[in-house]
């Protein structure tokens, strides 16, 4: 697999015809850069290869905003986080806005459970969106929240403490029922993704850049035993649902070049099972959807790559994400 990706690490090309805009197959969250309004969605189809810039501007006439952060399908509603924005978008399949939930707090990171959607405020909250209306109601959590995870009554919350006054290395168990915190679990410093698996926690966590790594961890819910898993350089981390996690992590060079790849893990066991997409220059960030592993790469300066693989690691395709720093992509 090294081959293919090296090969397919070229910046994207902007001498292509652009398709007419429209909805396709995949759409691709593209998150900007910071204080610069320019998050956007890119679409492409899987069959023709086709890509259309732009989408959510196509179907509403108006930019998405300053920092793209997720996206989540809730039955025929697609929801949109923009943390800069401080906005939260609710759309239909075709993109176009239905309701907007407005708030002074910055929202992070989605995931859903028993009939409600939670997301991670940067200023310290959860929220529990209800969908029959859209209103929110929010709890206190540790400092600056990222990563959220739903399992059997619960949501874990990692809270990274981003970078004033220092970085956090917890994560928050919130009760459902009570939507209080009931349980702070310390992990490594800096968390940043969540997944649960039976009785076990897992969290991707940056470390200080120095002295302390990144590192994905393993966290018996039992009796709150940590381990490390054997993957340096990690980056992110996203969970298929039915018992596999796919795990980006990298290195860098002496000039500051993080070249990455994918380690499949067994979250049952708690092992690594497999790698690839190795050597991707540039990688950024993965998630998944319906069979499909999105792995985006970027520069901070020039439009993203966003490299589409299947669960056995074949590499499908290679696309230019038509936006800055492709950070998430999703099948609706």
């Amino acid at each position: 697999m090294l081959g293919a990706a090296l090969l397919l690490a070229a910046s994207c090309s902007k001498d292509i015809q652009q398709p007419e805009q429209k909805l396709s197959d995949v759409l691709i969250v593209n998150n900007g850069n910071w204080n610069s309004n320019d998050a956007s969605i890119s679409s492409y189809n899987l069959t023709t290869g086709e890509v259309a810039a732009e989408v959510f501007f196509a179907a509403n006439g108006q930019k998405l905003g300053d920092l793209a952060q997720d996206i989540i399908v809730y039955e025929d509603k697609i929801l949109i986080a923009v943390s800069n924005s401080k906005i939260i978008f609710v759309c239909d399949k075709e993109l176009k806005v239905l309701a907007q939930i407005t708030k002074d707090y910055s929202p992070r990171a989605f995931c859903i459970g028993e009939g409600k959607i939670y997301v991670s405020y940067y200023e310290g909250l959860l929220g529990e969106i209800d969908p029959s209306d859209w209103s929110v109601r929010t709890t206190e959590v540790g400092p600056n929240p990222e990563g959220v995870a739903y399992s059997d009554g619960k949501v874990y919350v990692a809270n990274s403490g981003g970078y004033v006054p220092g970085y956090d290395k917890t994560v928050s168990v919130v009760d459902t029922k009570s939507f209080k915190q009931v349980e702070v679990i310390e992990v490594n410093t800096n968390p940043g993704k969540v997944a649960v698996y039976g009785q076990t926690l897992y969290v991707t966590s940056f470390g200080n850049y120095a002295d302390i790594p990144a590192k994905l961890q393993a966290v018996s819910l039992a009796d709150k035993s940590v381990a490390d898993l054997p993957i340096s350089g990690v980056n992110s981390m996203v969970s298929d649902g039915n018992g596999l996690l796919y795990v980006l992590s990298g290195e860098y060079d002496e000039n500051w070049t993080l070249t990455g790849k994918v380690s499949t893990v067994d979250a049952a066991t708690a092992t690594v099972s497999g790698t690839f997409a190795e050597g991707i220059a540039n990688a950024y960030s993965i998630s998944y959807s319906k069979g499909h592993i999105f792995v985006g790469a970027s520069d901070y300066r020039t439009d993203g790559t966003v490299y589409i693989y299947k669960e056995d690691g074949t590499l499908l395709s290679s696309v230019c994400s038509e936006g800055l720093n492709p950070i998430v992509c999703l099948i609706p």
